[in-house]
């Protein structure tokens, strides 16, 4: 899909707005909407002139109001928001029964099979932290595979790849065993039928 070609961005877990603003700076003609389910979150993002609403995803069922403007959106975000959730396969099998044909659907997800999930196995600990692979609002983990099945409830159509880093020594490393070293994980979906 080409840049030109888009002409709205939908974002679940927007936070205050960051991602949406620099697209909406970016590309003037495309519309941004978000959805977070953190109240100081939404007032964040409309203080910046973005249109947003309360959305807890844990709790969709009684929110109809979400799935109204995924009908019209070509990019829908999911970045760093899926393992967050309960229900993450029923919640994208959602998104998918509502897009609209040729939909992309953007997924971010941290990479647990990571050298550091390693580490503290074999230290025989398991720490959770405020942010990163073990924060401690995860609800699900992921790797290459899972990663792939959970967007296949989207659509077949998957081009997966890890995040790399700009720092040459940590690209070189992450460039020979990327599982181990990447900490984050795309998938870039077209809707399916």
């Amino acid at each position: 899909m080409d840049f030109t070609e888009i002409t709205s961005v939908v974002e679940f877990g927007c936070a205050d707005g960051a991602t949406l603003l620099e697209i909406r700076n970016k590309y003037s003609w495309i519309a941004v909407y978000g959805f977070d389910y953190q109240e100081a979150s939404i007032i964040a993002a409309k203080s910046r002139g973005l249109d947003a609403e309360v959305f807890d995803i844990n709790d969709m069922h009684k929110q109809a109001s979400a799935f109204v403007v995924v009908k019209s959106a070509d990019v829908i975000l999911l970045l760093d928001i899926l393992e967050h959730i309960n229900m993450p396969e029923y919640f994208v099998e959602k998104l998918r029964e509502h897009a609209k044909d040729g939909a992309l659907m953007i997924v971010s997800l941290p990479n647990v099979r990571n050298w550091r999930t390693f580490a503290q196995l074999f230290s025989n600990d398991w720490r959770y932290e405020d942010t990163g692979i073990f924060d401690k609002t995860h609800v699900r983990f992921y790797a290459k595979k899972s990663a792939l099945r959970l967007a296949e409830h989207f659509g077949k159509e998957v081009i997966f790849d890890y995040r790399y880093s700009s720092v040459r020594w940590k690209a070189f490393l992450q460039r020979l065993a990327p599982s181990l070293f990447c900490g984050q994980m795309y998938c870039l979906v077209r809707r399916g039928k």
